[in-house]
């Protein structure tokens, strides 16, 4: 069953309250631009976020996401490269598991610079997307979207990022550590090399302290 139109206008919406936030910090390349341009013009969505029921959701999962590349959402979503360019991904949304949030942390993992997710772990990665996700609903006045929708491990994640963030703040103060002004934001959506070093440096011990198994339950 291909995506409803209401479900197209919910992806259209992620991609609103997204773009009201990070819009100037995409990364640009050739699938960003026809997602962008999908997006705005409310066209084709279905060619990038594709809402799906259990049975055909896990057979795509097993077939493409399993490699878990930029997303370890296995649940309720994922979002996989597509074959053939590192560039090109596509989103797939559990119909019976997933939730309005869920579409904005996945279209995160999309905007996701490649460097990035090659070179974090996948705990660092949904810590990220995690933060991320609740700036933009945070600040969101879309009905569509809650804090209440985050829940469980993303709880975890979202507060051990924040406590790694917050010390991190204070030995800056301190001229202990100088991450550069809006690193976390480079290294995410632009794939700065440095500030990529410096957030797999200090948040090393991130991976130990959210154990071994990453994938939201």
């Amino acid at each position: 069953m291909p995506n409803t139109p209401q479900e197209d206008q919910l992806a259209v919406t992620a991609f609103r309250e997204i773009s009201r936030r990070y819009a100037d910090q995409f990364n640009m390349n050739s699938s960003v631009k026809g997602f962008c341009q999908s997006m705005i013009t409310g066209t084709n969505v279905g060619i990038y976020v594709k809402f799906m029921d259990q049975q055909p959701f896990m057979t795509n999962f097993n077939i493409g996401g399993s490699q878990k590349l930029g997303s370890a959402c296995a649940v309720c979503g994922f979002t996989a490269p597509k074959t053939g360019n590192k560039y090109d991904r596509e989103m797939y949304i559990n119909r019976q598991h997933a939730n309005a949030s869920t579409v904005i942390h996945e279209m995160l993992h999309f905007l996701t610079h490649p460097q990035f997710w090659m070179y974090m772990s996948p705990q660092i990665t949904e810590a990220v997307t995690e933060y991320f996700t609740r700036k933009v609903i945070g600040k969101s006045k879309e009905a569509s979207f809650d804090l209440s929708q985050r829940s469980g491990r993303y709880d975890l994640h979202h507060q051990y990022l924040g406590l790694g963030r917050a010390d991190i703040k204070t030995r800056s103060t301190q001229g202990a550590v100088n991450p550069g002004k809006g690193y976390m934001k480079r290294a995410y959506f632009q794939g700065d090399q440095s500030a990529i070093a410096f957030i797999k440096k200090e948040f090393q011990t991130l991976e130990e302290m959210l154990g071994a198994d990453p994938e939201e339950k």
